[in-house]
């Protein structure tokens, strides 16, 4: 069960909707039905039974009550009134084009059932009155069948049954429900015969066969079940369209709700419904447009936010350089000033590889601007003597700091890996 519900919930919502509006119409056209079998079962009984009940209570009133007690056993080959009789109850089932038998029923006169009695299935065997005689057996006179005279049952034996027993006593008509014996299933109907002083004299009898009671049921059944699969099929499609109509507008929502995630704003939903999926389809609209809005005035602050950032930062990068140039310059300025003082070609020569070298320096400077506001810098590492890095530098220094009288000293160590000229202001102290 639970896997079920769980298969359940993985379908689409339309599959979902679609299984429970089924679901709903099987159990409706279930419980209709059965309604409706049992409904016209109980119909077709009705129907059956007053239409036995009409034809005993119409044969029954053209049969002579003196001429029936004339017809025994024993004289019934040779009777005038058997054959009279028997032709009416011929005459009457072709008339009514009745499929069964019709025969006449008196109490035995021998109060005692013969070996060829027939009995009815575990039902209390009653009495009943007819004139004097109190009956719990009954004899078979005449009969509708075209059987030769030597297998006719006139005067076999038939167990009172209890639909019999107003018929005989009161000489009201009667009609039984379904029952069984050893022939099979019936319904059978009762009327009074009448002798000419009004007495009940007998029964006439009438059967119908319950097995085309029940073949009229199954045809019955067959026709509701073909109706109710038709049913179902036009529900179906009725439902695939009500079940797109629900669900069309929620997976249009989802597909927005993607958009949306994808940062597609633009899109905008429409509906002219006005129903519960319509109010939610506007309001989402209206969060897409507030969405739109409000990541527009984001944009919008920070570009403001980005221009601020970076005018600070082309602040702080002037400063930078400004800091940065300065030791070059001071350097050149004063070996600009040694030029002018007399000095030897030597010292002249070393003065200006120093400015040369001060410039070069100051391109390389200008060129790490440049690759920063590219966004392309890069660290180059090369191996060389910091002794000798440092006593260059010194030498730039005791340009400026001699003229103080101010006097540098240097503690070599060993060799290391440096940038050289980006390392230079750690050294010279403009980082």
């Amino acid at each position: 069960m639970k896997r079920s519900i769980n298969l359940f919930r993985r379908l689409r919502l339309r599959s979902q909707l679609q299984l429970i509006l089924s679901a709903l119409v099987l159990l409706a056209i279930g419980v209709m039905g059965y309604l409706q079998y049992h409904t016209r079962g109980a119909d077709q009984l009705r129907t059956l039974q007053d239409q036995l009940r009409l034809v005993a209570q119409t044969a029954a009133l053209q049969i002579d009550g003196d001429l029936h007690e004339r017809i025994t056993p024993d004289n019934f080959r040779t009777e005038p009134a058997f054959r009279k009789l028997r032709e009416q109850l011929i005459a009457i089932k072709r008339a009514n084009q009745w499929p069964n038998e019709i025969y006449t029923l008196r109490p035995s006169r021998s109060g005692a059932p013969s070996p060829k009695t027939q009995t009815t299935t575990n039902m209390p065997q009653p009495k009943c009155s007819s004139g004097s005689v109190t009956a719990t057996v009954l004899q078979f006179v005449v009969m509708s069948n075209d059987l030769p005279d030597d297998d006719l049952f006139v005067g076999e034996t038939y167990d009172v049954r209890l639909p019999m027993i107003p018929v005989l006593g009161r000489g009201e008509s009667n009609v039984t429900g379904i029952y069984e014996d050893e022939h099979g299933h019936w319904i059978s109907a009762y009327a009074p015969i009448r002798d000419s002083a009004g007495g009940v004299v007998a029964l006439l009898q009438t059967d119908f066969r319950a097995d085309e009671y029940f073949a009229l049921l199954r045809a019955d059944m067959l026709r509701i079940v073909l109706i109710s699969l038709a049913a179902l099929v036009i529900c179906l499609v009725v439902g695939g369209f009500v079940s797109r109509g629900l669900v069309g507008p929620v997976e249009r929502l989802t597909a927005a709700a993607a958009r949306i995630s994808r940062g597609d704003y633009d899109t905008a939903l429409t509906t002219d419904a006005h129903d519960e999926i319509a109010c939610l389809t506007r309001a989402f609209d209206e969060m897409r447009v507030g969405l739109r809005d409000h990541i527009q005035q984001l944009n919008e602050t920070r570009a403001e936010l980005v221009r601020a950032e970076r005018l600070s930062a082309v602040g702080q990068m002037a400063g930078t350089i400004v800091h940065d140039f300065r030791n070059p310059m001071t350097v050149i300025l004063g070996a600009c000033s040694l030029l002018k003082m007399p000095m030897t070609e030597e010292a002249r020569t070393k003065v200006l590889n120093m400015i040369e070298k001060n410039i070069r320096m100051m391109n390389n400077m200008t060129q790490d601007i440049l690759d920063f506001t590219r966004g392309s810098v890069k660290l180059e590492k090369e191996t060389v003597n910091l002794n000798t890095f440092l006593d260059q530098e010194a030498e730039n220094l005791s340009v400026g700091l001699g003229e103080g009288g101010i006097r540098l000293e240097l503690e070599h160590q060993e060799p290391t890996r440096v940038s050289q000229h980006r390392h230079r202001p750690v050294f010279t102290g403009d980082g």
